[in-house]
C-alpha cells in the first residue's frame, strides 16, 4: 500500500479544522458570545464530519509521519 505524508489527509484537515473550532467556541463563551446561535454553526460541522468520514472511507494510502 502506498504512503502518504499526515498533512495530505483529507480526514487529519476535518478533525484539525473541527478541534479548532470547537476551541474557538469555547472562547467565544468566555466572551459571551454563543457560536450555536449562528446558522451556519451546525452546517459548518456537519461538513467537516462529512469531509472527515468521506476522506477516512475513500483512503487508499497509509499515513506516515
Amino acid at each position: 500500500m502506498d504512503t502518504k505524508k499526515w498533512y495530505q489527509s483529507k480526514a487529519i484537515w476535518a478533525g484539525i479544522v473541527t478541534a479548532v473550532i470547537g476551541a474557538a467556541e469555547a472562547i467565544a463563551k468566555v466572551f459571551g458570545i454563543d457560536l450555536n446561535t449562528y446558522w451556519w454553526f451546525s452546517i459548518v460541522i456537519t461538513v467537516l464530519g462529512g469531509i472527515g468520514v468521506y476522506g477516512r472511507a475513500s483512503a487508499t494510502t497509509k499515513i506516515e509521519q
